[in-house]
């Protein structure tokens, strides 16, 4: 595949890109890290193991719907050659 250079209004959204990374990230790790913590500090019976699995990969898909999904997930489009 051919090194295409970045589209034009690339880098007027380079701060939002890096701040929606920095949050995403920081709400990934609070979920999985998080339900284990409560678990250990209220006796270990407190967050049941399939909530602790699955709540990663819930916050992932919260964070995608409201950060945007098209442009979020895929910033150039593959017809999109302008």
């Amino acid at each position: 595949m051919p090194f295409r250079p970045a589209p034009k209004g690339a880098q007027a959204n380079e701060g939002r890109r890096l701040f929606s990374e920095v949050l995403g990230t920081f709400f990934l790790v609070l979920a999985a890290v998080g339900g284990g913590m409560v678990n250990a500090r209220f006796g270990g019976d407190a967050v049941p193991a399939a909530a602790r699995e699955v709540a990663p990969a819930l916050m992932v898909m919260a964070v995608i719907l409201f950060m945007g999904t098209d442009k979020t997930v895929n910033p150039e489009k593959p017809g999109d050659r302008s």
